[in-house]
Parts: C-alpha cells; structure tokens; sequence
C-alpha cells in the first residue's frame, strides 16, 4: 500500500476483484474464498500500515425478556473473523447469560490472551 487514501484502497479492490471475477466467468467455485482474499488482500499493505480497516453496522437486538423491548448496539463486521464477540454490557441489557473466558486471539499484529 503507497498511501492512505480512498484512491489506495479502490486500486487493492481493484487488483482482487478483478481475477475474481475472471475467475467466476470460468464458473470457478469462489463463493468460499473468503480467507484466501482476505490474505491477499493483507500482502498488498505495507510494512507500516498498522490501521485495521474494518467495518461496523448498527443492529437492532431483541430483549430476552420482552420482544417489543428493541436495543440499538453497533456491531463490529470482521469476515475474517471465527468466532463473536458481545460486550458484557450488552449482555445485561438484553438479559443473556454469559461465562467469562481465557482465549488467545491471534490476528496479522501477532496473538495476545484475552480474559472474556
């Protein structure tokens, strides 16, 4: 990656999608090649880049005691992702039961251990 820039990011798009969709024009399986992309779109960035760029949505979530009783909490999007993560508190407002947990989460910046 030379830089950051919206331009930078259409250009790394841009050098994915367009093999991948040569590659479906072959009818070539791709619909399952999410960590494959995900890796190469990681060897594009350079040395330096230590940004993660991941995307967010806000999601309405359901009360466990009462379906009428909507929360609005902002989900953290991570295709690449294996396993989900929820914040304790909104575990409480929703009224979920939850355990805590050692896990190690490893990503491109290395592994670390988390208590969850």
């Amino acid at each position: 990656m030379k830089g950051e820039s919206s331009q930078e990011i259409k250009r790394i798009i841009s050098s994915i999608s367009s093999p991948l969709g040569a590659l479906e024009s072959l009818k070539r399986p791709v619909s399952k090649w999410d960590d494959v992309l995900v890796y190469q779109i990681v060897l594009l960035l350079d040395s330096e880049t230590h940004h993660v760029l991941l995307s967010t949505a806000m999601v309405s979530v359901c009360s466990g005691l009462d379906d009428n009783d909507v929360i609005i909490a902002r989900a953290l999007i991570d295709q690449g992702l294996q396993t989900s993560f929820v914040s304790e508190s909104l575990c409480q407002r929703v009224n979920v039961k939850y355990k805590s947990v050692d896990v190690p989460i490893s990503g491109v910046g290395g592994q670390k251990n988390f208590r969850l």
